[in-house]
């Protein structure tokens, strides 16, 4: 990954401890240890749409993965992971192109190893059938766009007018080192765990945002093929 070095004044690093606080140290392989011992198989629930799991369009939610959440198991790359998830319902309009953000936030333990989950998600609609996403790849926002992991899922909504959207995490490499920053000469490594605060988006494509996501994947594929 992308080794970022930043010198920013010593007032906004006491400004990033200060902030931190005391919470709990994290250790993502216990975390997982516990997943295993738990009743997790493959999503096949169809949970109830209530006022605090449902999205409002272009409005940012902020929720947290925790290791109370249901557990589920889920494949990538031919490699069954079991995860914590958390469930979201969304009303959308039938035949529209749509982009869900999820930011995922570091730990506050007062330590220069910050702990953060790499999210994933799944779009089902109303019969629990997936929709088909694409995924871009997390970025690591600095300290100015707000500290973690952003991550961007898009879909269309093809004849559907109400959606069920699963956060979860990519366990695959836990406590693995994601990111480094550097401020004032101190060194923060970001790694990867379980479970995590998170802020969500799902808002509406519109057609000029479209043309210029088609206009860069048309670009990025020009530039494979050269």
């Amino acid at each position: 990954m992308k080794l970022r070095n930043k010198i920013i004044p010593l007032t906004l690093v006491l400004f990033i401890i200060t902030i931190t606080g005391c919470s709990r140290k994290v250790y993502p392989m216990a975390e997982y240890h516990k997943l295993t011992g738990r009743n997790a198989k493959r999503y096949t629930e169809k949970g109830s749409q209530t006022e605090g799991n449902t999205l409002k369009l272009s409005k940012k939610h902020e929720f947290t993965l925790s290791p109370d959440d249901s557990v589920m198991v889920y494949q990538l790359d031919q490699t069954k992971i079991i995860t914590n998830y958390k469930e979201f319902f969304a009303d959308v309009v039938p035949g529209k192109d749509y982009k869900i953000s999820v930011h995922t936030l570091p730990d506050k333990h007062m330590s220069t190893n910050k702990y953060v989950f790499q999210a994933f998600a799944f779009v089902f609609d109303d019969e629990n059938q997936l929709f088909k996403l694409s995924a871009e790849e997390g970025n690591f926002n600095d300290p100015v766009k707000g500290l973690g992991i952003k991550r961007t899922f898009t879909f269309n909504s093809a004849d559907k007018d109400k959606v069920k959207i699963l956060v979860f995490s990519d366990n695959r490499e836990l406590d693995k080192t994601l990111y480094t920053l550097m401020l004032n000469f101190v060194t923060f490594r970001y790694k990867s765990t379980t479970t995590g605060d998170f802020y969500i988006t799902i808002e509406e494509i519109k057609e000029d945002e479209a043309v210029s996501r088609f206009s860069n994947a048309r670009s990025t594929e020009r530039g494979a093929k050269g």
